[in-house]
């Protein structure tokens, strides 16, 4: 480009780097270099959504950003009522990233922590959640344990189980196995993610007495919250 003049409108980190300058006439030539440094405000750029630890071990959540400029303890973690002072937490920082070590894991330890990185330009966070292996519970199981309808109405019955990683159930009636195959006129089975519900709708007067036959673990990617 020609001219005594180089303007750089919306500057981005792109446009970051050395520039040479030219300047020559008949008697000859005459180069400088700049440097044009381009400040912009984080940018989380690797942090996992979910990490599935057994309790006992220990485990590591990393999380790094990007930035300019990249003050030392840019990247932190954050979650409310959580020990970060505790003998078992430790939190390393360096070039953009930081890494919390948790050791031996307990169920107390799963939630969802949050990465924030911030200059002084600007800040941003992501979250990861910590999900601890246990068995399945069942939630609330005596508000769920009955159900009524009307005669040739439909009747409802709410199974809530809470374990990592997901959970499936199992409905059966007197020894046999309901699935959305049984009889689809009959029953239908619907599944939530928030709490983990297995709901059984038969449109039909249920005579029967319906239970949980089992709680099964199996392995999928959780979308739960603890």
């Amino acid at each position: 480009m020609n001219g005594p003049l180089l303007d750089i409108s919306h500057a981005t980190k792109a446009d970051a780097g050395w520039y040479r300058l030219v300047a020559s006439n008949d008697e000859g030539n005459s180069t400088v270099s700049v440097h044009v440094n381009v400040q912009y405000a984080p940018d989380i750029v690797s942090i996992p959504k979910m990490v599935l630890v057994a309790a006992g071990e220990d485990t590591v959540l990393d999380c790094a950003a990007e930035a300019n400029p990249t003050p030392p303890n840019m990247v932190s973690w954050g979650r409310q009522g959580y020990n970060f002072g505790s003998s078992r937490v430790n939190i390393a920082v360096g070039n953009g990233s930081s890494l919390l070590t948790i050791r031996n894991v307990s169920r107390e330890d799963g939630g969802e922590f949050v990465c924030l990185a911030r200059n002084d330009i600007g800040e941003t966070n992501a979250s990861v959640a910590l999900l601890v292996e246990h068995e399945p519970e069942i939630v609330d199981g005596r508000r769920f344990s009955k159900s009524a309808a009307d005669l040739t109405g439909t009747a409802m019955l709410t199974c809530r189980a809470r374990g990592a990683p997901n959970v499936t159930f199992q409905w059966s009636t007197r020894g046999t196995l309901i699935d959305n195959s049984t009889d689809p006129g009959r029953y239908s089975l619907a599944y939530t993610q928030v709490g983990r519900r297995s709901t059984l709708f038969a449109t039909w007067m249920i005579k029967d007495r319906m239970e949980v036959r089992s709680v099964r673990i199996k392995i999928a990617y959780p979308t739960e919250k603890f």
